[in-house]
C-alpha cells in the first residue's frame, strides 16, 4: 500500500522522525492507526454504556408508571386496533395533501 500525504503532513512526519519520536514513517502511521482504533473502540464502548444507562432508566420509569393505581392497561388487540386506526388517519391525510 502506498500513501501520499500533502506537503504539510510530510513535513510533520519528517519532523517527528528527525526529533526521534519514530524511527521511520511506517512506524508513525502504524501508531496513528493503532490510536485511531483505540479511540473508535472507546467511543463505541462509551456509547454502549450511555445507551444502557438510558434504557435502564426508561425501564424503571415504565415499571413505576405501570405500578400507579390509576394506570390504564390495554390489551394487545386494542393496541393493534388503535395503531391501525391511527395509520389509516395518517395515510388518508397524506393522500388528501398530495392531491
Amino acid at each position: 500500500m502506498n500513501i501520499n500525504f500533502p506537503p504539510v503532513d510530510e513535513k510533520f512526519i519528517k519532523s517527528k522522525i528527525e526529533n526521534g519520536y519514530y524511527s521511520n514513517a511506517t512506524e508513525l502511521v502504524r501508531d496513528a492507526v493503532r490510536r485511531l482504533r483505540e479511540k473508535d473502540a472507546s467511543l463505541t464502548s462509551d456509547n454502549s454504556a450511555i445507551h444502557d444507562a438510558w434504557f435502564r432508566e426508561e425501564v424503571v420509569k415504565g415499571i413505576a408508571q405501570a405500578d400507579e393505581p390509576d394506570a390504564i392497561w390495554l390489551g394487545h388487540e386494542e393496541v393493534k386496533a388503535k395503531i391501525s386506526s391511527k395509520k389509516a388517519e395518517l395515510l388518508s391525510s397524506l393522500n388528501v395533501e398530495a392531491a
